[in-house]
């Protein structure tokens, strides 16, 4: 098509050579074909307006800058006497796109089609582009075969009504799911077949009783993966810092519907610890005393997570003692003493002590700012310290009054010794209702109404009111924390003597 339209171009600009009209300026723009684009809109995505000198590079542009909105299926352009006339054939839009004959939650469910359409741009009412469609079959076939739903086959069926929105039909046929039949593991010197497998959530079926309930047979390309990053882990914790596991392949068999897996690894050198040494600015701590925060000691297996859980350590330290920013470099070289031995160098930058300026909560709306601050165990003016700030974000976490707290903090641009401190809250129900009936031989039947608020007014403080009222018993109680809030209490047990005589 496209080939086409710059046949017709190069014929309109050989006509404008031979009259000598590529000095010819555009005094107009008509644009045919439009139904719900407007005009403006159409004039925005082009390249030239009127006034400007037509030439074939500006009228290449601006084709090249209309396909590329998918809005159009057809596009054409002529010159009639200094006036450019554009006709268009929009593309439709959706008027709706189902999927057919598949089971809810084997791959497909509602929450993954509605993440399909919105990541393809294929929701209702949004503008038809085929390209997107394509994707779509594409990212089925593969998300099916990543589950082993290998034998998967889809045919799309669409038609566009009168008023240009298209019907569009995804019809699959699922077939049998694929079961894992063997997995095989090569290359594991060090570790047994059994360490490896229990690494992975999938395998070899169990007792046929037992896999009924596990589905250990069940492929997973998630699971797949998470396993082989699991290998991954137990090897470096070892010492085994090389290890790699990418030559491991999934294998269908066609035939019989069934999945074989290889374990391939190639552990490569196991890795010593040798030195650590600290370089920077230790500010009051000596090496002496850093070296204690990696559980860690020399000579044994070089084992990455344990230097990690020290390097946060030590940046803890520092941090306690108001140095927000401080920054661990961490390098590791071969010890001159053997290749297989590492020495790591660790290098520290504490930059500059920190103070808090100002400390804000947001989404609070019923609890008070007072109720807050009182939890703080850091305080506006202070130094940072790490272990403190959450100390007051487990503080306010037990009040029971939010169902998130998280905080953010924002240095000052022109006072770097300076943060704010942020803390963003969601809010939980904080208030309870319970209505009750029951019967008993000795006190006959029963009414019990209660209402608890352990935030009450946004104070912190807790109420609860109750009444009971039986053929025996009669009984109204309440308590409430704050003694100010007494006549609250009343009420409270007004409402529910209220209720309990309607």
């Amino acid at each position: 098509m496209k080939n086409n339209i710059y046949n017709l171009f190069f014929l309109l600009l050989t006509f404008f050579a031979s009259t000598s009209s590529f000095a010819q300026k555009i005094t107009e723009i008509q644009v045919n074909g439009l139904d719900r684009i407007s005009r403006g809109t159409f004039l925005n995505y082009l390249p030239l307006e009127t006034g400007d000198e037509i030439s074939q590079e500006l009228v290449d542009n601006s084709l090249k800058s209309l396909y590329e909105t998918k809005m159009f299926s057809k596009i054409s352009v002529d010159l009639k006497n200094e006036i450019l006339v554009f006709n268009v054939s929009e593309n439709p839009t959706i008027k709706f796109l189902d999927f057919n004959n598949y089971k809810d939650g084997a791959v497909l469910d509602e929450d993954v089609i509605n993440d399909l359409k919105n990541n393809l741009n294929l929701r209702d009412g949004q503008i038809f582009v085929k390209d997107n469609l394509d994707r779509l079959t594409d990212e089925l076939r593969n998300l099916y075969q990543k589950n082993a739903f290998y034998k998967i086959e889809i045919s799309v069926n669409s038609k566009v009504d009168n008023q240009n929105r298209i019907e569009i039909d995804v019809n699959l046929d699922e077939g049998e799911k694929a079961l894992i039949k063997k997995f095989n593991i090569s290359g594991n010197n060090t570790f047994s077949k059994d360490d490896i497998t229990d690494q992975f959530n999938i395998g070899e079926p169990d007792f046929f009783l037992i896999n009924y309930f596990t589905e250990k047979d069940n492929f997973s390309e998630v699971e797949y993966q998470a396993g082989l990053k699991n290998i991954t882990n137990l090897y470096t914790s070892k010492g085994f810092l090389d290890i790699k596991t990418n030559k491991s392949k999934v294998n269908f068999d066609v035939k019989n519907n069934e999945i074989y897996v290889d374990i391939i690894i190639d552990e490569g050198p196991q890795y010593k610890l040798g030195s650590i040494i600290f370089n920077g600015d230790l500010k009051f701590f000596t090496s002496e005393y850093l070296r204690k925060k990696i559980k860690l000691e020399e000579n044994e297996n070089f084992n990455r997570k344990e230097i990690i859980k020290g390097i946060n350590a030590i940046t803890d330290l520092y941090r306690d003692k108001g140095f927000a920013y401080t920054l661990l470099d961490l390098d590791a070289k071969a010890s001159k003493a053997s290749s297989n031995i590492l020495d790591v160098i660790i290098n520290i930058d504490p930059s500059g002590l920190v103070y808090v300026n100002r400390i804000e909560f947001r989404g609070n709306n019923k609890t008070q700012d007072d109720v807050l601050r009182r939890e703080m165990t850091i305080n506006e003016g202070q130094s940072y310290s790490k272990k403190e700030l959450d100390e007051s974000v487990n503080k306010i976490k037990r009040l029971g009054y939010f169902s998130s707290v998280n905080y953010e903090m924002k240095r000052h641009a022109n006072n770097p010794d300076k943060v704010d401190l942020i803390f963003d809250l969601v809010e939980s129900k904080t208030g309870e209702f319970s209505i009750g009936v029951s019967h008993s031989n000795s006190t006959g039947a029963s009414l019990n109404l209660s209402v608890s608020q352990k935030n009450i007014l946004g104070t912190g403080n807790t109420l609860k009111a109750a009444l009971r009222n039986s053929d025996a018993v009669k009984e109204k109680s309440f308590y409430f924390l704050d003694p100010h809030f007494n006549n609250l209490g009343h009420s409270m047990l007004q409402i529910l003597t209220h209720l309990h005589t309607l």
